[in-house]
């Protein structure tokens, strides 16, 4: 017996969640912002401004490393002031493979390790860290052939990684974690 379905009375789901999907996360992750203060030397002489990114803990404990929606980069490109010339992957991170349920052939990221970098028209580049301590699974490769996908939401993650921590150490416990509630 087929079963049949009105697509028109369901083809709204879709569009439901991709305009909600901060609330899906709200929902279903922990989500911690990581913010170091850093001194951007190099674009615009001594100027002290804050590498921010998001992380996003699934229950799994797996994490989505992301741009907060009020980060320079996405407000400028979003605003028209800058566009986003290319995403360079760290060269020690292009040829990973990880494979089986145990992610063997991973490599082990520090909170510090670059994962890319963003280079805008303008010439200002964005250094994208891991931001957390863990083995890397996934790099996302969308983002390196279509960089505006970081603006569009629940798209722009840059990497996954599985966290580890030493035992009895509590998570995203450093001075530069926040846990936003």
């Amino acid at each position: 017996m087929a079963v049949e379905y009105d697509l028109e009375k369901w083809g709204s789901v879709s569009e439901q969640f991709t305009a909600n999907v901060s609330t899906i996360y709200a929902r279903y992750y922990n989500i911690y912002y990581y913010g170091v203060p850093t001194t951007n030397v190099k674009n615009e002489g001594d100027v002290r401004e804050e590498l921010s990114q998001m992380i996003y803990e699934a229950p799994n404990e797996l994490c989505l490393v992301m741009l907060p929606r009020e980060h320079k980069l996405i407000s400028d490109v979003s605003g028209g002031r800058d566009s986003i010339l290319k995403v360079e992957i760290n060269e020690d991170l292009k040829e990973y493979k990880v494979s089986g349920k145990r992610k063997r052939d991973s490599v082990g990221v520090r909170h510090d390790t670059e994962l890319c970098k963003i280079i805008m028209k303008s010439g200002r580049e964005y250094v994208i860290n891991a931001s957390v301590n863990g083995k890397l699974v996934e790099i996302n490769k969308s983002v390196l052939e279509k960089p505006e996908v970081l603006l569009e939401k629940g798209c722009g993650y840059f990497a996954i990684i599985q966290p580890s921590y030493k035992k009895n150490e509590k998570k995203f416990s450093g001075e530069y974690y926040r846990k936003i509630e």
